[in-house]
């Protein structure tokens, strides 16, 4: 019976999440990109949360397909399909706060891609961490 409450409490009063740079990305990718008006105004506002803001882009320095990088000295081309940042940085975890509406909204996200059987480890992560 704990559990259930404890659920519903968080449904509720909505949950706050430590997500990694990939989750987040993940998390973008996989948000509806249609719906009704009020529907995207709210997955706006989610993709907003998600989304990187102006001191975590300069520290993560986000490299896409095709452009070249450097680690140790090492350089290289990020491959098609791929996104290389600066991992290990202070922005590398980041605690959001979600309300009921938006864990609803990732949770049939999620819901879609299992039913599609599209999830992977990245995706079990995530929604272990929403799954209360």
């Amino acid at each position: 019976m704990k559990n259930k409450n404890k659920k519903n409490d968080v449904i509720n009063n909505g949950t706050a999440v430590d997500l990694s740079v990939l989750e987040r990305v993940l998390l973008l990718n996989i948000l509806p990109r249609e719906g009704s008006i009020i529907t995207l105004r709210m997955i706006r506002q989610l993709r907003e949360k998600l989304s990187f803001d102006i001191d975590e882009l300069k520290i993560l320095q986000f490299r896409n397909p095709g452009e070249e990088y450097f680690i140790g000295g090492v350089k290289g081309i990020v491959p098609e399909g791929q996104l290389v940042w600066n991992r290990g940085t202070s922005f590398e975890i980041k605690n959001i706060q979600f309300d009921k509406i938006e864990v609803e909204t990732i949770m049939n996200s999620l819901k879609i891609m299992d039913e599609q059987e599209r999830m992977n480890d990245e995706l079990l992560n995530i929604y272990d961490k929403f799954r209360i």
